[in-house]
């Protein structure tokens, strides 16, 4: 058994979003192949609930990222800086460590990299990267990307440095490792995954009779501005075009604003008539609304990585609509029964329409899905972190 060192920029107590879902899931797959591991969080204030948080869990005031001038969308770029020039949120990372000596480091995203250099006797480091950030941040920053240029530079220089001090690379998709592999960094691939979530009855039935008789089409998604992006420009800018015995019901984070983005504000009558806002939901409400849905929307337009919604998706009988950016990493689902790919918003609405008023919905057996569940998904990560510390060890 070996001592593991997670160091994360989300709490993980309860996840919600997709980066802290496969944090959770390393952790889990590590401690079931016998490790010993601990998550310490470093994370913004007012960006997780208190009741998520734990005793290894720091939290930055915002008034500190404030003033390194960085727009809200890198603050983690600035927890980075803060880490290597304020002394007080470097005491209060090594206190969340609390002595622990780990075998190994795995290092979430490339942020809390000058965390690492804090630790004594730390062993080998795990860089389990979920994106090319760099290019992440630029897509998320758009019009202000020009501006903010030498942070998108700092960024990648991070990145490339975590990549370059790491002891092993993961990815989280083929495109991902060929853009480390470009840069002279080779990665093993752990793709993204899921979790099969039994549903109460009785809660699909009351999902069922909230928004009977009307079809439901399920969108699920943080509140990661491009997620309400991908929705109105692939679904908008007017709802119109569903009938009134159809609704999208809307869950996660994204609920908060789906209704402020200027495209919403285009149909002001059908839009909110033909959306349910459900907000963010426990893992067992998620896994009966999933089920009492008929279909499922995936309108992502942009964003590095894999997308796990996708792989929830995939591994119900549902339907499926989605971009062909959807499927970044599961390419070889999108020919799977039941699954429409649209990449162009007139063919998304009319695939979505078609589904949402056929006579009956259908239901769809897909192979190979067994594959998109994290106990086999990680587990390359799980061998090649065993693999590492047993070279390490042969070593001594």
């Amino acid at each position: 058994m070996a001592s593991i060192l997670q160091l994360s920029p989300y709490p993980v107590k309860r996840p919600l979003h997709g980066g802290q879902h496969r944090v959770l899931a390393i952790q889990e797959r590590l401690r079931a192949a016998g490790h010993k591991v601990r998550t310490v969080s470093v994370v913004v204030e007012g960006f997780y609930p208190g009741p998520e948080h734990d005793q290894h869990t720091v939290v930055i005031p915002r008034r500190l990222l404030a003033e390194t001038g960085l727009p809200m969308e890198c603050y983690d770029l600035g927890i980075s800086q803060l880490l290597r020039s304020d002394a007080t949120v470097r005491g209060q990372v090594i206190e969340a460590a609390n002595n622990f000596r780990p075998d190994a480091v795995v290092l979430e995203q490339p942020w809390l990299l000058p965390a690492v250099d804090m630790l004594k006797d730390r062993g080998p480091l795990v860089y389990s990267s979920q994106n090319v950030e760099h290019e992440l941040k630029r897509g998320i920053l758009g019009g202000e990307a020009l501006r903010y240029q030498s942070v998108v530079d700092e960024i990648l220089a991070l990145e490339l440095d975590a990549a370059g001090r790491a002891d092993l690379v993961v990815a989280v998709s083929d495109h991902d490792a060929t853009w480390f592999a470009s840069m002279g960094t080779s990665a093993i691939v752990a793709k993204n995954g899921t979790r099969l979530r039994r549903a109460d009855p009785s809660a699909v039935a009351m999902w069922r009779n909230s928004y009977a008789p009307r079809r439901t089409a399920l969108f699920v998604a943080s509140g990661h501005p491009p997620n309400v992006e991908g929705f109105w420009s692939m679904l908008g800018p007017s709802l119109g075009f569903l009938p009134p015995t159809a609704v999208v019901v809307v869950a996660g984070g994204v609920s908060g604003s789906l209704f402020n983005h200027k495209k919403a504000k285009a149909a002001p009558a059908s839009n909110p008539a033909r959306v349910g806002l459900v907000g963010v939901l426990d893992e067992k409400s998620l896994g009966a609304l999933l089920e009492a849905s008929d279909c499922i929307v995936l309108p992502i337009l942009v964003g590095g990585g894999t997308n796990l919604k996708t792989a929830e998706a995939l591994v119900t009988d549902k339907p499926i609509v989605a971009t062909s950016h959807a499927f970044r990493g599961f390419e070889q689902f999108a020919d799977s029964p039941g699954v429409v790919i649209a990449d162009e918003p007139n063919t998304f609405r009319r695939a979505l329409l078609e589904t949402l008023t056929t006579t009956s919905i259908r239901r769809f057996q897909r192979s190979g899905t067994d594959s998109l569940l994290w106990e086999q998904s990680l587990t390359p990560l799980v061998r090649s972190v065993e693999s590492l510390l047993a070279s390490v060890g042969s070593a001594r």
